[in-house]
């Protein structure tokens, strides 16, 4: 997983790395390596916005809302390299 910067260096309301947005009928949202069930809206309405507890809870599954993960690339040590 990425942390928020990698995903939205542009920060809340702006397009996500490389402009890619998914539009689901109920949003869609990644998962970020900033903390315990954190994640981040990659569609295109509320672009990069920022969950800290999602309304899903930690132990339920939404599949229809959480179906994208961004990796990232680490260095031997396990470090992010890019923008942080």
């Amino acid at each position: 997983m990425c942390p928020y910067n990698a995903i939205c260096p542009q920060g809340v309301n702006k397009a996500p790395i490389e402009g890619v947005t998914y539009d689901e009928p109920k949003g869609s949202f990644a998962p970020i390596s900033n903390g315990f069930n954190k994640w981040v809206s990659v569609s295109s309405d509320n672009t990069c916005i920022e969950l800290e507890v999602p309304s899903w809870g930690a132990d339920k599954g939404r599949e229809d809302l959480t179906r994208h993960i961004v990796c990232c690339k680490v260095d031997d040590g396990g470090s992010y390299q890019g923008n942080t």
